[in-house]
């Protein structure tokens, strides 16, 4: 490796290499942390990742989702309400909800290549492993789970991890309705005092016999990252 940065570790077995950028590997940063219904990540190019804790949070109902607005570089949380008006009609009502987050960014996407000063590391092939000017704060996070998910799910409020104080990724959440509001879809984390759960759902009104009514369907869950702050 002619630059670059490895990382060597040893145990009783001797010293074996964590990681080195001659493999590539593009470092992530925590843009931002905190509290509130929405984050702001000006010059952001890439959705990031989104982890949220809502343990405390009242008024979930089916649960929280993320909304990533590509034009605005805002991310918006919020909790998701299911009314059905009539056999035929079904509705969501959002609901803004202030929740824990950190939003986790890759060192390549950098809106502060404009300052002088900094760090960077670049892997073998010469691509921006980190970039110190991309991190907009000092915190650090890690991975402390990983669910597997269940793209094949048949039951509602599929359990995401057993630990109450953890952050789930939420690039998979979400919610959306049909023009003719008869096809509704949600994903949705719950976050309980015991456990976080998913809920997800997709709901398709038809008639059969001359009688109309919504089938309720699951929506297969992928694989979701669990992770902490430092």
């Amino acid at each position: 490796m002619s630059f670059g940065l490895e990382v060597f570790g040893s145990d009783g077995s001797g010293t074996f290499l964590v990681t080195d950028t001659s493999a590539n590997l593009i470092h992530q940063g925590v843009a931002a942390a905190g509290t509130g219904s929405s984050v702001s990540l000006s010059g952001t190019t890439v959705k990031p990742q989104i982890y949220v804790n809502a343990k405390n949070v009242s008024g979930q109902n089916e649960g929280i989702f993320a909304v990533w607005d590509s034009s605005s570089k805002v991310v918006y949380f919020y909790a998701l309400t299911v009314t059905f008006q009539s056999s035929t009609q079904v509705t969501f009502t959002w609901t803004a909800k202030s929740v824990n987050y950190f939003i986790v960014r890759s060192t390549g996407d950098n809106p502060l290549q404009s300052q002088d000063y900094g760090l960077q590391i670049f892997t073998d092939s010469g691509t921006v492993a980190i970039d110190s000017r991309a991190f907009g704060t000092n915190e650090s996070h890690f991975i402390s789970e990983v669910s597997a998910g269940n793209l094949n799910h048949n039951s509602y409020g599929d359990q995401i991890t057993s630990d109450q104080d953890a952050y789930i990724e939420m690039g998979w959440s979400g919610a959306s309705q049909g023009t003719t509001n008869s096809v509704a879809a949600f994903r949705c984390a719950k976050f309980n005092s015991t456990n976080i759960v998913a809920n997800s759902r997709i709901l398709i009104s038809i008639t059969i016999f001359g009688q109309a009514g919504f089938v309720s369907n699951p929506w297969g869950l992928p694989t979701m990252l669990i992770g902490k702050l430092r």
